[in-house]
């Protein structure tokens, strides 16, 4: 079901990520039993407005109470017309607003497409070329990791390398909100591959659009977007502009924790990526023209945003401009996800019927954006669209080589050059993939030879394709697989169009974690009762005792490096919003007390042999010492590659981050 799709994009955005828990999944899994088994019998011949609404209404009447959302705004688009455009809930719960289809909501990475139209209605009016070097572009030059040019093109399908990142991308006031040339010269991620090598998302990719937009028609961004999006479709109660007008802020949804605690909304320093505020009336208009075009819009601009523009693998799954492919029982999808702090959103268009959908809540985290969808697309679509199932190769028996793609794989865009690495070295942070071989066969459950498992032991996955695998009943669930051209040795995973790196054996999450844990009680003891210890039994030479203490002062310091990593954790992992706002001061604390274990390690590294040559200490306390040094030594080396350092970070600490 493509409500699964949507589940997959959700997580996150970097777009970056919203977190789908068991209970959201277990009101999803209800509400597709429920209502397949309530609607059908129902004969549907051809699409009918008044029974869709009465099925999309009793999906949303459980839905919103059962998930905890307030309140939600449904459009639904068949051939040319608007079937539905309907509120459901509140906007406000506290002044007790319905939401209608005219409600405001921020739509958050959905801002995206329209950037991504405003941008093809430049080229074809050749104010840009999709193919240039941005450089063209810019009057300050973009710090660059790799010779590649970073094209138009590829800052379009998030293919010009740029890493994840969640740090200095909200303000907590307007006046806070830099202008986008500031944000782009002081703030721009680097890039973690070369341009075209690989898909990973990015919000500053779409940042630096909105940039050229603004060079291209010497407007600022918000300007520019009315008048060549927004006005032109009539979507008088949509805007990017910061603060909104008074017409649309007034009656924008207030946004909501699970709790139904009301959030305080912020503002956005990536504009072009996740500002626009917009209804289902104004959606609605939008999909209608990517469905149809539309008279003010360019002939060709329609056409090549949805048509392929990148794939990883040759399958028909990767990215137009801006749209994400995928597929619904054969047919092509183009759809796209938005979570924001307090809202979530999701589009899609299926060109071939005609058919678009698009349905924004005031809370981010639960399943109700995916059960309209659901009721709508099982019950109704399939019945106007026939399955086309995908050509699949005879199996062949992978026995011998599934050892070769079984690992762990962690999302290939993860940031390399922030202190953020270490929230995905330790998996707190990213999209992580396990691939492990199928349980065996059995009568109740008969599987073909050439099965994995890729995230669940139950979710087995057949290959269609040499190394390209699909799963049985989901054709938009698809995974292939990189192997380096020298060695033949397995290295990445593609799932869907998104980019994997295997990792290697002592990289793995649980393995760091526990080596992190191990350092507890090992620091505590080299501080406090190794040299309480030693100062009982031993009654050494001046050097002897002089190392001891040396070792003690090191494993102090490996104690409160250990606590500043946990408050580190605690404050960026479970609260991850904290990092939308930059660095907070407490975390540059614990940046330091991460160099300051550094230099404990190295001089450890120094002290230990030479206690060892000198035969200081009993053997059973050089044995610990040799142990001490190890794990110093390896959480120094953790935090290192992880960019956990206050000298490193005021080196390169961009405005924003600060």
């Amino acid at each position: 079901m493509l409500a699964l799709v949507l589940n997959a994009r959700s997580v996150g955005n970097v777009e970056t990520t919203v977190k789908f828990t068991t209970r959201a999944i277990q009101c999803l899994a209800f509400f597709v039993a429920s209502y397949l088994s309530s609607v059908a019998a129902a004969e549907l011949p051809t699409w009918d407005a008044a029974e869709i609404e009465r099925i999309v209404d009793a999906a949303m009447a459980d839905g919103l109470d059962a998930s905890g959302v307030p309140g939600a705004s449904i459009a639904l688009v068949h051939n040319g017309k608007v079937l539905l455009a309907k509120g459901y809930g509140t906007a406000d719960l506290d002044a007790g607003t319905p939401a209608t289809a005219d409600t405001p909501f921020r739509i958050a990475s959905l801002s995206k497409l329209f950037t991504a139209t405003a941008i093809l209605r430049l080229d074809q009016r050749g104010a840009l070329d999709l193919h240039d070097d941005i450089d063209r572009y810019l009057d300050f030059p973009l710090l660059r990791d790799f010779p590649e040019a970073i094209t138009i093109h590829r800052l379009l399908t998030h293919t010009a390398g740029f890493e994840t990142t969640d740090i200095g991308d909200a303000a907590r006031s307007v006046e806070d909100v830099m202008p986008l040339a500031t944000l782009i010269q002081s703030c721009m991620v680097r890039q973690s591959h070369a341009p075209g090598e690989i898909y990973a998302y990015s919000n500053h990719g779409y940042a630096l659009l909105g940039l050229l937009i603004e060079k291209a028609t010497g407007q600022s961004f918000d300007s520019a977007m009315d008048s060549l999006v927004l006005q032109p479709l009539g979507m008088s109660r949509s805007s990017f502009t910061q603060p909104l007008p008074d017409s649309i802020r007034q009656d924008i949804s207030r946004s909501y924790a699970d709790s139904h605690f009301a959030l305080q909304r912020d503002y956005s320093q990536i504009g072009p990526a996740d500002a626009l505020v917009s209804t289902a009336n104004d959606m609605a208009k939008f999909i209608l023209m990517q469905l149809h075009g539309h008279p003010s819009i360019e002939p060709g601009v329609v056409e090549k945003m949805q048509a392929q523009q990148y794939a990883p693998y040759p399958t028909r799954y990767g990215m137009a401009y801006a749209w994400h492919e995928n597929t619904f029982r054969g047919h092509r999808v183009l759809e796209h996800s938005g979570g924001q702090l307090g809202f979530a959103s999701y589009v899609a268009i299926i060109p071939d019927a005609g058919f678009g959908f698009f349905i924004a809540q005031n809370l981010r985290e639960g399943s109700l954006r995916s059960v309209p969808l659901d009721a709508i697309l099982d019950l109704v679509l399939d019945r106007v669209i026939p399955d086309l199932p995908p050509a699949v190769e005879p199996p062949r028996d992978i026995d011998a080589i599934r050892d070769q793609y079984t690992g762990y794989y962690v999302s290939a865009d993860y940031p390399r050059h922030s202190f953020e690495r270490l929230l995905f070295e330790l998996a707190f942070m990213g999209r992580d993939v396990m691939v492990n071989a199928p349980p065996p066969c059995t009568l109740e459950e008969p599987c073909r030879p050439d099965a994995l498992a890729i995230n669940s032991s139950k979710d087995r996955y057949y290959e269609t394709r040499t190394e390209e695998f699909q799963h049985p009943t989901a054709w938009w669930a698809t995974a292939a697989f990189d192997r380096n051209p020298q060695s033949g040795a397995v290295t990445g995973l593609y799932l869907d169009r998104r980019a994997y790196e295997k990792r290697p054996p002592w990289r793995l999450p649980a393995l760091q974690r526990l080596v992190m844990l191990l350092m507890l009680p090992i620091v505590v003891f080299g501080a406090i009762v190794w040299p309480w210890l030693a100062r009982r039994n031993d009654r050494g030479p001046r050097g002897e005792i002089i190392s001891m203490r040396v070792m003690q002062v090191c494993a102090a310091i490996g104690l409160l490096a250990l606590i500043a990593l946990g408050l580190l954790l605690r404050i960026y992992a479970a609260d991850d919003i904290q990092m939308d706002y930059g660095i907070r001061f407490e975390a540059l604390l614990l940046m330091l007390a991460s160099d300051c274990l550094k230099v404990a390690a190295v001089v450890a590294a120094v002290v230990v042999p030479i206690a060892l040559a000198r035969r200081y200490w009993r053997p059973v306390y050089r044995i610990f010492a040799v142990i001490l040094g190890g794990q110093l030594l390896y959480s120094a080396w953790l935090l290192h590659i992880s960019n956990v350092s206050l000298v490193a970070y005021l080196g390169s600490v961009p405005a924003c981050a600060a």
